[in-house]
């Protein structure tokens, strides 16, 4: 309007038109002022949040452009999100992408659980449910999780209630539990279910875990020696000679190699609750309890020839573990 500053979060300046002419009459009537004091100015930004996010396949790579990212990244196979958006989001980019490149955006759709606490409760500010995967990464003791929500966003009500439900459900606080140990357990979760109830505890129990491969692996550095040299073949897919190996040298390379086929079945079919817990099998049952045990008393008195097989057998047992964990941690 003539004579007054223009201000783009005033939304009584504001009116919705099809065309520039019936801007102008909107505005004429609503701010009773002749056409010559007002300067019509068209929001650059103009789609929804659900019509901008249906053209991202393809907006993101410089269409309508037809770049070399285009042709390479679109289509893509495998679209990951959650169900409570699947008509919201994945249903308007299948049909614009059929309707502005005449081809589906992806073939196949993976829908990930929605996180919910302990108890199964939707996460609420209010209740103080929320969890903070920052808290769970670095550890944060109550008091300071009573600070995290006292930013002025609560009502005082709510803010004592929200106070009541951390102190339920972390008494103690929450405790340091590390990236890896997060990305584990989120994926050890991911079944059919529509649900996923995040406990805390099992988190700290995947720490636990990473702690133990940890101790492994420094158990077998230290039996390798610096000057070992890993073996000139694949213990994997070789004959291995019985005298030289042992039953119990071959029953942990068996076990490997069932835990690769379970892996990489799962993985194949999304199931990657699945793939974590061959994965964890293999390194806590497997190896861990039963294979290192065993070979403790040839690395301390067998045949030089039966800890050379040891030895083998070992570093060829972590290179598959790390190798299958690898795409958690």
């Amino acid at each position: 309007l003539s004579g007054k500053e223009s201000n783009d979060l005033d939304n009584s300046m504001w009116v919705s038109a099809h065309s520039k002419e019936e801007a102008l009459k909107k505005a004429i009537e609503k701010f009773k002022v002749p056409a010559s004091e007002i300067s019509l100015v068209r929001d650059e930004d103009v789609l929804d949040t659900w019509f901008s996010s249906g053209l991202f396949p393809f907006s993101t790579m410089s269409w309508p452009d037809n770049t070399v990212d285009l042709k390479t990244f679109y289509p893509n196979n495998v679209l990951e999100t959650g169900h409570d958006i699947l008509f919201f989001w994945v249903a308007r980019m299948v049909m614009m992408g059929l309707e502005l490149m005449d081809e589906l955006p992806f073939t196949e759709v993976y829908l990930h659980p929605i996180i919910r606490d302990a108890h199964g409760i939707k996460m609420s500010k209010s209740l103080g449910n929320v969890v903070d995967p920052l808290h769970i990464v670095s550890g944060i003791s109550l008091e300071e999780l009573h600070k995290s929500i006292d930013n002025g966003y609560l009502a005082e009500k709510e803010l004592v209630r929200a106070r009541a439900g951390q102190k339920k459900l972390y008494p103690n606080g929450i405790p340091e539990c590390g990236t890896d140990a997060l990305r584990f357990a989120l994926c050890s979760y991911l079944t059919l279910a529509r649900d996923l109830n995040l406990d805390v505890l099992r988190i700290e129990g995947y720490r636990k875990f990473c702690n133990k491969m940890w101790n492994a692996t420094k158990f077998a550095l230290m039996q390798l020696g610096k000057d070992y040299t890993p073996p000139d073949r694949d213990l994997m897919t070789c004959k291995l000679e019985t005298a030289q190996f042992s039953t119990i040298d071959k029953w942990i390379l068996h076990r490997a190699a069932v835990a690769i086929s379970d892996t990489n079945t799962a993985f194949k079919e999304y199931q990657f609750q699945q793939c974590t817990t061959a994965i964890y099998n293999f390194w806590l049952y497997d190896l861990c309890d039963v294979y290192l045990e065993a070979t403790k008393r040839v690395f301390y008195k067998g045949t030089e020839k039966e800890q050379e097989a040891a030895r083998h057998t070992l570093y060829t047992c972590l290179d598959v573990g790390r190798r299958l964990i690898h795409p958690f941690m």
